[in-house]
């Protein structure tokens, strides 16, 4: 590679912009997914709004994954039972081991 500093190997100001680069994209990959999962709580909770309020304001969906929320969002809309709901949402809510 060539080093517009002089010598073959790159230079620590290289190697700092390009970890720049990939803390900025990854980032912005963060910043996505957290926009998605936002959307994706806000229509699970509008749709609970609609059919369910009384678990609308369950403060365990804020702690849901993009994956979980979805599978809630198709449940909601095939109109399962309350209590599978509220039973999903708590599971989907606990931490999920690594």
């Amino acid at each position: 590679m060539a080093n517009p500093f002089g010598g073959k190997y790159p230079s620590l100001i290289e190697a700092l912009l390009d970890g720049s680069i990939m803390v900025q994209e990854r980032c912005e990959i963060a910043r996505a997914e957290g926009r998605r999962e936002g959307r994706a709580e806000a229509r699970l909770r509008r749709l609970l709004k609609r059919g369910y309020p009384e678990l609308e304001a369950l403060p365990e969906i804020g702690r849901i994954n993009l994956e979980a929320l979805e599978s809630l969002i198709d449940a909601v809309l095939d109109r399962a039972a309350p209590d599978a709901i509220r039973a999903a949402i708590m599971a989907a809510a606990q931490p999920q081991p690594n």
